[in-house]
């Protein structure tokens, strides 16, 4: 699996952008694609096992240090 760090913003604007937010702790996303995406701060494993199409547009709050992650486009994998 390949793990990629998320890049920190500041927090958006819930009108504007998707937020994912889980209660728990543990990944916001499981999916069935080759990806592992983890906080640009903590490390934490946010989005596991995704394709890159699939969360482009997401922002990830870190359920650790609840700082606010987005991928960065350099990370599109072909």
């Amino acid at each position: 699996m390949d793990t990629r760090r998320m890049k920190v913003i500041p927090e958006p604007d819930p009108k504007v952008r998707t937020i994912l937010a889980p209660s728990y702790k543990g990944p916001a996303m499981k999916g069935n694609g080759s990806l592992d995406y983890a906080c640009g701060s903590c490390g934490s494993t946010l989005l596991r096992s995704v394709d890159y199409k699939q969360v482009q547009n997401v922002v990830v709050k870190c359920f650790s240090c609840n700082s606010f992650n987005e991928i960065p486009a350099s990370h599109h994998a072909n």
